[in-house]
């Protein structure tokens, strides 16, 4: 048998022990931080619900992470952007829609970027020596959707060039997320928010845009940087 004195020793050992097992397991669970990203889930071109969600350098633009920058997008105006883009027709970098004539910059710019920095990488872009590029109307934006009725060019959403006010939201909601973008196969990029050159009429502080995620026509505040840009020719 243990002695009186072993017992006691053998007690204050055992409650030292707990005490210092109950310290560090409390310390564990105050030193993991409150909005780390479920694994493989906060990566470039997943799938997200808010900013905490993303990892650090992306932000959450509509439900896709995305990085977020400068003004050049990561491609530089001024320069060729030297990427085949599954053209059609096209040149490297650029796609060339055959339903409606136009030439989009394929991929887009990489980072997201204000309404007003979208519009100034667009004015300042050369693809292959071409320039001229803008950031695109709503209704040219509306061309590129593929497989979303609503939104597509002539569909139910009635925010087009010559319906600008926020009265014309209606039916503009989308087609709900699926696996890849709602837009033609041959082209590249991230399906998040894209900015449009077109200003909501009655409240010009927010500017239209498409997400390609869900089909989603809506509008954002100009200042806000969650938004993708592919300029038009």
């Amino acid at each position: 048998m243990l002695s009186v004195e072993s017992t006691r020793k053998f007690r204050t050992n055992l409650i030292a022990s707990l005490i210092i097992l109950t310290v560090s397991s409390t310390f564990i669970i105050l030193y993991l931080p409150s909005c780390v990203p479920i694994p493989d889930t906060g990566l470039e071109g997943a799938k997200c619900f808010d900013n905490n969600t993303c990892f650090s350098g992306l932000i959450c633009s509509g439900t896709v992470c995305v990085k977020q920058g400068g003004q050049d997008g990561g491609v530089d105006a001024g320069t060729d952007a030297g990427t085949d883009g599954g053209t059609d027709g096209g040149t490297s970098g650029i796609w060339i829609d055959s339903t409606t004539g136009y030439q989009w910059q394929n991929p887009p710019a990489t980072n997201t970027m204000t309404w007003q920095s979208a519009v100034d990488y667009c004015s300042t872009l050369q693809i292959e020596g071409k320039t001229g590029w803008t950031l695109p109307t709503i209704s040219q934006l509306r061309t590129l959707v593929r497989g979303c009725p609503a939104t597509q060019t002539g569909g139910s959403c009635g925010v087009t060039d010559s319906c600008l006010g926020d009265s014309c939201w209606g039916y503009c909601n989308g087609c709900g997320d699926k696996s890849g973008c709602y837009w033609d196969s041959n082209l590249h990029g991230v399906c998040g928010w894209y900015w449009s050159s077109s200003s909501v009429a009655n409240y010009t502080f927010n500017a239209w845009y498409v997400n390609f995620n869900n089909g989603e026509v809506s509008f954002d505040n100009k200042t806000n940087t969650r938004s993708v840009v592919r300029c038009v020719l």
